[in-house]
């Protein structure tokens, strides 16, 4: 239940193993709100913060966050770190980013300057809205992930020509059962190379390039309409 507003430093700075909850941190020089290992940011909102609304190291857990115009990462976790029912918007960075063997879970991120959510390997990403980003709504690197029933529209605001609704960039992930529309290039894009990836069960609907780009090598259901599709596991196109 603390404030901390217009702090010359970082807005509230914790150690290993701490729990803050419905706490603010306004217009810090630096991080709204850091922490070390295995911390705990339950209900919390960092805004206008001149670096990152959340930053904390390995296990983190973020629960119910919000982080709202701040001039990096909106929340920024290591490796094996957990965020759910958080929104983070218009933050100078990522809206959220995570390292390996981590969970991203019901989180709304939007017009965020880069990635909406961007994840290392392991990780999984379900139930999110990642809609007008600058860059990809959801960018996956590094093998080892599921993307499964996220929305994604309206992204790549930046127009680079390469990034997408959902951007694959390694082998061995599954995306399915995701929604992609609008998106400027691509509605879901596997970079060139990679193998193994499972495609199926998505709907892309209007993005401004192609629906799909899907290399050889990976595992895709087929592509069509939903009133001609045969598969249980066809990707629609229109």
């Amino acid at each position: 239940g603390c404030q901390s507003l217009g702090s010359r430093g970082g807005g509230i700075a914790v150690g290993n193993g701490a729990l803050v909850q419905d706490c603010v941190a306004n217009s810090s020089v630096s991080n709204g709100f850091s922490g070390g290992s295995s911390v705990v940011f339950r209900h919390c909102t960092a805004l206008n913060n001149g670096n990152a609304g959340f930053n904390a190291n390995l296990s983190a857990n973020f629960d119910g966050c919000q982080s709202i115009s701040n001039a990096g990462y909106g929340i920024f976790g290591s490796d094996n770190s957990t965020v759910t029912g958080c929104s983070s918007q218009a933050n100078d960075n990522n809206g959220i980013f995570l390292g390996y063997n981590s969970r991203v879970q019901d989180c709304v991120a939007i017009g965020n300057t880069n990635e909406g959510i961007f994840v290392y390997g392991g990780t999984s990403v379900s139930g999110c809205t990642c809609n007008y980003n600058g860059l990809s709504g959801i960018y996956v690197y590094f093998p080892g992930c599921q993307v499964i029933n996220n929305t994604c529209v309206h992204n790549n605001t930046r127009n680079t020509g390469v990034d997408a609704g959902i951007y694959i960039d390694d082998s061995n992930n599954r995306v399915d059962g995701n929604n992609v529309s609008y998106n400027t290039g691509f509605g879901i894009y596997v970079a060139d190379s990679y193998v193994d990836n499972v495609i199926i069960r998505n709907v892309a609907e209007d993005n401004n390039g192609f629906n799909y780009y899907l290399p050889s090598g990976d595992d895709n259901g087929p592509l069509g309409l939903a009133s001609q599709a045969t598969s249980p596991w066809a990707n629609i196109s229109y």
